[in-house]
C-alpha cells in the first residue's frame, strides 16, 4: 500500500506512551516526528473511554510549516476514521462516529502552534501577572539590536562613572 505508515519499535512505543504523561519527541528533520505525533494524538482522541477533549491539547512544533502540517494530518486522519466508521452499522461504531465528529470540531480550538507562538499567547493572556503593559509587543531584530546597544552603552557609562 502506498499510504501505509510503517513505524519502528521506538515510534510504536511513543505512540502507546501512557496517555496521562506528556511526550516530547526530538529527532532529525524528515524522521517522522509529525507522523508519530499525529498517530499518538489520534489514538488519544479516538479512545472514547479516555474522553480527552481535542481542545484540551497543547501541541507545539518548531516551525509554522510543521504546525500547518500537524493540523492537516490530524484533520485527514480524523476524516479517514470518520469515513471508515460511517460504513459501519453497529451502535458502538455510531457512538464512536458521533464522538469523533465532536472531536473534529473541538480540534479547531486546540492549541497547535509553534513554541514561540504558544509562549507569546501565554504571556499576552497573563500580561498583568507578569507586570507587563497590556500593549506590549515583541521587537524585531533591528529594534532588539538597538535596545541591546543602548543597554550596553548605559551599563558601560554607569560602570565608568
Amino acid at each position: 500500500m502506498a499510504n501505509e505508515i510503517i513505524l519502528n519499535h521506538d515510534q510504536l512505543e511513543a505512540i502507546g506512551y501512557p496517555h496521562n504523561k506528556s511526550a516530547i519527541v526530538t529527532a532529525a528533520a524528515g524522521s517522522g516526528k509529525t507522523t508519530l505525533l499525529v498517530q499518538r494524538v489520534i489514538r488519544l482522541l479516538s479512545d472514547v473511554s479516555l474522553d480527552i477533549p481535542a481542545d484540551s491539547l497543547a501541541i507545539m512544533t518548531f516551525t509554522r510549516n510543521a504546525t500547518k502540517s500537524m493540523r492537516e494530518k490530524l484533520n485527514n486522519a480524523l476524516n479517514k476514521e470518520l469515513d471508515r466508521l460511517a460504513e459501519k452499522d453497529s451502535a458502538e461504531d455510531r457512538q464512536k462516529y458521533d464522538y469523533l465528529k465532536k472531536q473534529m470540531f473541538a480540534l479547531r480550538r486546540a492549541s497547535i502552534s509553534t513554541i514561540d507562538a504558544f509562549c507569546l499567547r501565554i504571556i499576552k493572556e497573563n500580561a498583568e501577572a507578569f507586570d507587563l503593559p497590556l500593549n506590549f509587543s515583541i521587537s524585531d531584530n533591528a529594534k532588539k539590536a538597538a535596545l541591546q546597544s543602548q543597554a550596553l552603552k548605559s551599563a558601560m557609562e554607569e560602570l565608568y562613572s
